[in-house]
């Protein structure tokens, strides 16, 4: 049971940056939510691109 908690970190985005205003913060949480939800492999870069979009949606 431990490697499927394992599992779940990896595929687990980190928190939205505190820096990010209150609608970017929502639109992380509301992708990062279907992008766990569809099992994907989180990046430095892929988390990067996140605050790029969710800062652009303002």
């Amino acid at each position: 049971m431990a490697k499927e908690e394992k599992e779940k970190e990896k595929n687990k985005p980190k928190p939205c940056p505190k820096w990010l205003n209150d609608t970017a913060k929502k639109e992380w949480r509301r992708v990062a939510k279907i992008l766990v939800a569809e099992g994907k492999d989180f990046t430095d870069k892929d988390l990067k691109a996140l605050e790029a979009y969710c800062m652009a949606d303002k």
